[in-house]
């Protein structure tokens, strides 16, 4: 219920907020990504500092990951998977610009569902 108050609540502000900062929608998806990026930085860093050795790091959180990362059709499918986000999120906040905020926030919850 709270990732889909927030994304609301970020559906309903984007467009005031592009305007404001004037930022195209790719402008505005990459500092919304580059901010997100900063704000899961530290629990990602202290997690690679818990790590001591190898051993610790296959035990960890990040040993899904790991292993994905040592098959080549597993990283084709995570970057694909990445891809396809950014694809999404690039067209979002081109739309956005294009139509009233309730107006994208109500496809947008649609579209979710």
């Amino acid at each position: 219920c709270g990732s889909a108050l927030s994304q609301t609540g970020l559906n309903l502000t984007s467009k005031q907020r592009l305007e404001k900062l004037k930022l195209s929608g790719q402008e505005g998806q990459f500092v919304l990504a580059l901010c997100c990026t900063v704000a899961a930085l530290p629990p990602y860093l202290l997690q690679l500092a818990r790590v001591d050795n190898v051993a610790e790091a296959e035990e960890s959180a990040n040993a899904g990951l790991l292993h994905a990362l040592r098959s080549p059709r597993a990283t084709t499918i995570l970057t694909l998977a990445g891809l396809a986000y950014h694809i999404e999120y690039s067209l979002n906040f081109a739309v956005v610009r294009l139509t009233s905020s309730l107006a994208f926030s109500v496809s947008d919850v649609t579209r979710r569902l």
